[in-house]
């Protein structure tokens, strides 16, 4: 009798540390489930790292171009959030974009408002690959297009950067599409990136729902911060 009651002593103890080591971890996931992650990316010398700077210590200092990722701590309204500053090296960035991509919840997608008309090619296809990726669009909720150098004469305001990079993707898609049809006809090879908007109609950024994307202006060029457009930004980190 002693030993059947020693035996369900021992179940029941074990029972009981199964279930406190399953809560831990229902615990921890739930805690790494409310962590928000935002990305700074864009193409090089486009300003991500001047507002990481502003954001983390409120001022930018002169900056040169990143080789490796910058990641702080920011607060908002509510909270604390991750910012992390990835390179615009298209190599160094795609590696980081890859490693840190990894529950995203918002992206500020940093444009040179001066230079896009002309590089309007290079930014448009790293915002495609950025926007057909499998993990951003399942975890990703908001995307702020900051169009920076916007104390320039020759910049473009966030209503022209918008038209071009959509008039952009529409024609990056198509190319895409054709090749992506090509490979999977040729090799049998699985297509591993998303549809980029609306088959058969024009790319718009609000076919990207239920992500958000919005397009505001920026000065942040050097040490030169102006504050009203800076606002914006803070209050898009709110919204985490």
């Amino acid at each position: 009798m002693t030993d059947i009651h020693s035996a369900s002593a021992n179940y029941i103890i074990a029972l009981v540390i199964v279930f406190v080591v399953f809560v831990f971890w229902w615990l921890l996931l739930r805690k790494k489930d409310r962590h928000q992650r935002i990305l700074l990316m864009g193409c090089s010398n486009g300003g991500k790292t001047a507002l990481f700077s502003q954001l983390n210590f409120g001022k930018s200092f002169p900056t040169y171009m990143s080789m490796k990722e910058n990641v702080g701590q920011v607060a908002n309204d509510k909270h604390r959030v991750e910012i992390v500053d990835i390179p615009g090296n298209e190599r160094i960035g795609k590696n980081l974009f890859d490693e840190y991509k990894n529950n995203v919840k918002g992206i500020i997608f940093v444009v040179d408002s001066e230079s896009v008309q002309k590089e309007v090619k290079d930014v448009a296809e790293f915002m495609f690959n950025l926007l057909t990726d499998p993990t951003i669009r399942a975890t990703c909720k908001e995307i702020l297009v900051l169009c920076n150098k916007q104390d320039l004469d020759s910049s473009k305001g966030p209503a022209v950067v918008q038209m071009l990079l959509e008039k952009e993707l529409s024609v990056l898609r198509n190319l895409k599409s054709k090749q992506l049809d090509s490979t999977s006809q040729d090799t049998g090879g699985k297509k591993k990136l998303l549809f980029l908007g609306h088959k058969k109609k024009a790319f718009e950024f609000s076919q990207l729902k239920p992500i958000n994307v919005t397009f505001a202006e920026s000065i942040l060029t050097g040490s030169e911060v102006e504050e009203s457009k800076f606002d914006t930004v803070k209050y898009w980190l709110n919204k985490f």
